[in-house]
């Protein structure tokens, strides 16, 4: 069963991990950025028991509006 939860610190590198994967370059994601969004922004996962199968990144604007910066799903999980 996939789950969706909010993002914590600790998913940090298995985010970019799977960002890497799906955009087949190794330098497509910044960890400490991921970290800054995770920690200041609105970042949710979905996972397959412990394994994380997408992401959703996002940051709250001082507008209150929710703006989307990327978004991933591991291929394998795609279209199911």
């Amino acid at each position: 069963m996939i789950t969706i939860s909010k993002a914590k610190i600790k998913d940090t590198f298995d985010i970019v991990q799977l960002e890497q994967v799906i955009r087949k370059e190794k330098n497509v994601a910044n960890i400490y950025e991921t970290a800054a969004f995770i920690r200041d922004g609105f970042v949710f996962v979905a996972k397959d028991k412990n394994k994380i199968v997408g992401a959703i990144i996002s940051f709250l604007s001082r507008r209150n509006m929710v703006f989307v910066t990327d978004f991933v799903v591991d291929p394998e999980y795609r279209n199911l």
